[in-house]
């Protein structure tokens, strides 16, 4: 055999090892596809059975507050850095909404206009308060114009209103936003979290208001 051929019949051997590991390759990374794939599908139907756990916690916690004083106290206005008090709402006869909720949460970010709706359209029978936990006054402003939120906004800077009881129940179950439904006597009447952006769930929030807000 000469060395010509005994080349050709070498770099043969290489091309077909060359190829054979290629193909075992692509055989490895299709199978961890279908693993990354099945492990995906297994991640979003966990999540989708704990999305589906959140209304049913939501109404046992709402239950289980029914008629609690919501805890009186004072923060700060976002914008005119005026106290505000937190709880009922004296002759007025006014319902208040409290939302907690967070500038880093997409969830709450994309509840923002429907809150924004909720205010005026309940203007005369509800008041709408967003609370922001932490962060500095100026990142809130700024967040807050962003995202052109028109419903009052109230600063608790250190957490003071998350500490209290009948809220921390709440948040430590549920992920923000969480609103709570007052009286005008300032009682717990309903709890509530995300919609999720499903019109179907605003759309019965909005039958609930409209269930249990009086007509002044």
């Amino acid at each position: 055999m000469s060395a010509k051929e005994q080349r050709f019949g070498l770099r043969f051997w290489v091309d077909i090892l060359v190829y054979a590991g290629l193909a075992f390759l692509v055989l490895v990374l299709a199978g961890s596809l279908r693993r990354v794939s099945g492990d995906n599908q297994a991640l979003k139907a966990q999540v989708s059975r704990l999305q589906e756990r959140i209304p049913r916690s939501t109404e046992r916690l709402s239950a289980k507050k029914l008629g609690e004083q919501f805890p009186r106290i004072a923060l700060p206005n976002l914008t005119s850095e005026e106290m505000v008090e937190l709880g009922p709402t004296s002759t007025s006869g006014r319902w208040s909404l409290y939302i907690f909720f967070g500038i880093t949460s997409c969830a709450c970010v994309e509840e923002i206009p429907f809150w924004n709706s909720l205010a005026t359209d309940y203007v005369d029978r509800l008041n709408v308060t967003g609370i922001l936990v932490g962060e500095s006054r100026a990142r809130l402003l700024a967040f807050a114009e962003v995202n052109h939120i028109e419903i009052a906004l109230v600063h608790d800077r250190d957490g003071s209103v998350l500490e209290q009881r009948k809220v921390q129940d709440v948040s430590e179950v549920l992920l923000p936003p969480f609103l709570f439904l007052l009286n005008a006597d300032g009682n717990i009447i309903h709890v509530g979290g995300t919609t999720r952006g499903d019109a179907a769930r605003r759309a019965s929030y909005r039958q609930l208001l409209d269930r249990l807000l009086p007509h002044l």
